[in-house]
């Protein structure tokens, strides 16, 4: 790997190897050997969750809350990409001056973004990359004056653009080097785990039928078979009977001889 400290970063996995590591030492490295046991429940309460994007967009309104703005221009809800710099320090103001053709954007990025009524109403998009990357359009005919704001959303009420964008990840190919989708991989994933447990159970099943085969081999050299054993003692036991028997008739005879002798 040439000098420490070094970085190696492959598979999805970073590691860092630090200055004192010497030749010879070892890692054990188990980085999902605990993942299914740390599974756990970390709120039980739905308000916790961050279902709200972190800002939101608003055009000029007075103490009652109704718009001030004179011309037809809207901004979108808008949406983030990061958390850099959030939450503001305080809100953006983007204020439009008719004669410029521009808004004048006081804080968050400070400056002015150009945009033509005549030519963009249908819509144009901006981002401010040091500030969460929020992205958002604008439309419409705004007058000389006209502001829209875009703050932290504080209490993040009837919103659920948070989650509607967790939701969409389903759809995101964001899993195999960005070819599959979390839904396709865990498809993917009980296939394979169903295909592999089939063909176990049928690897199985051969198994099985091969012990059986070689355990009636077997029984039939070195079991003991009660039917032919039950004929072979019949055929013994009169067998016997018959030596008796012969015995007996020699017997006879030889007592015969001896008495014809002894007369």
């Amino acid at each position: 790997f040439g000098a420490f400290p070094q970085t190696i970063a492959s598979e999805g996995l970073t590691l860092t190897l630090s200055a004192g590591a010497v030749a010879g030492d070892s890692f054990l490295i188990q980085p999902t050997r605990a993942g299914a046991k740390d599974f756990a429940v970390v709120t039980l309460d739905p308000t916790r969750i961050a279902l709200a994007a972190p800002l939101v967009t608003s055009e000029a309104a007075n103490a009652n809350g109704l718009p001030t703005n004179l011309g037809t221009g809207k901004i979108s809800a808008g949406s983030v990409t990061n958390t850099t710099a959030l939450p503001l320090a305080g809100p953006i103001t983007l204020t439009f001056n008719s004669v410029t053709n521009q808004f004048a954007v006081v804080g968050g990025p400070g400056g002015t973004i150009a945009y033509n009524p005549a030519t963009e109403s249908a819509g144009k998009s901006f981002t401010f990359a040091g500030f969460g990357g929020v992205t958002f359009s604008l439309s419409g005919i705004p007058s000389n004056g006209d502001s829209f704001t875009i703050a932290n959303n504080t209490n993040g009420v009837s919103d659920n653009r948070n989650g509607l964008q967790l939701a969409d990840l389903r759809n995101q190919a964001k899993l195999g080097n960005s070819s599959a989708t979390y839904e396709g991989a865990y498809g993917q994933l009980i296939a394979d785990v169903g295909s592999t447990a089939r063909r176990v159970e049928i690897s199985a099943d051969a198994q099985r039928s091969l012990l059986n085969n070689v355990t009636e081999a077997r029984d039939s050299v070195s079991a003991v078979n009660l039917d032919e054993e039950a004929a072979n003692m019949l055929r013994f036991q009169q067998a016997y009977q018959a030596a008796a028997q012969m015995i007996s008739v020699s017997d006879t005879l030889f007592q015969s001889l001896i008495a014809a002798v002894r007369n």
